[in-house]
C-alpha cells in the first residue's frame, strides 16, 4: 500500500501492553477535509466517549499501531478545545513535553511520513499497518504488513541521525 497520500486524522490510546508500554492507534485518511463526527464542533473531546471521537470507518483509509514507554498527550483528553479546533490547526492532535518548557506536536492532517518520523524520533516502534477493506460491507480490516518480532526496530542500536538514505527509504517504504 502506498502511504504517500495518507494524512493523520486521529490518534487513540489503546492501553498499556504487557511490557508496560503505551499503545496507540493512528488513523489516516486520503481526504482529511471530509472527516466529520457530530461531537467535533462544540464539545471538548474529554467530555465525549471514545466511540464518538474515533472517525467513522468510511472516513479513514488505514491505521497503524505504535508503542513506546513514553506517554503522549492526545486531543481526546483535552477539556478546553474541540476536535474542530484541532482540524483548524489551533491545537495539535498529539504532543509531547520536551522537558524544557516547550512542546512538540503533530498537527491534524500531518502526512504519514511526517507523523511516523516524529514518533520514531521520540522512541516509538510500529506494529502493523492496516488498510480498511472498502469492498466488504462488514468493514473487515485486512492486515497489509506485520513485522516479525525481531524486525520491529532494526536500527534500535543506532542513532537515527546516523542512518543513511537507503536505511531511511527502507523505513518509509516499510521494508525494514
Amino acid at each position: 500500500m502506498t502511504t504517500e497520500y495518507l494524512k493523520l486524522i486521529f490518534i487513540s490510546f489503546i492501553g498499556k501492553t504487557q511490557k508496560d508500554e503505551y499503545e496507540y492507534k493512528l488513523y489516516y485518511s486520503e481526504t482529511p477535509d471530509k472527516v466529520w463526527r457530530d461531537d467535533y464542533a462544540e464539545q471538548a473531546p474529554s467530555t465525549c466517549s471514545i466511540e464518538d471521537l474515533i472517525p467513522n470507518t468510511e472516513d479513514y483509509y488505514a491505521t497503524i499501531r505504535a508503542v513506546s514507554d513514553k506517554k503522549i498527550n492526545l486531543i481526546q483528553d483535552n477539556s478546553c478545545f474541540s476536535i474542530q479546533d484541532c482540524m483548524d490547526g489551533i491545537i495539535s492532535i498529539a504532543w509531547v513535553d520536551n522537558n524544557d518548557g516547550t512542546y512538540s506536536g503533530l498537527k491534524y492532517g500531518s502526512s504519514y511520513k511526517d507523523s511516523t518520523d516524529f514518533l520514531y524520533k521520540i522512541g516509538f516502534d510500529f506494529k502493523e499497518l492496516v488498510e480498511v477493506n472498502k469492498d466488504k460491507k462488514n468493514e473487515e480490516e485486512v492486515v497489509i504488513e506485520e513485522e516479525d518480532e525481531e524486525e520491529k526496530n532494526p536500527f534500535e542500536n543506532n542513532d537515527p541521525d546516523d542512518l543513511d538514505n537507503d536505511d531511511l527509504e527502507k523505513i518509509y517504504s516499510g521494508e525494514f
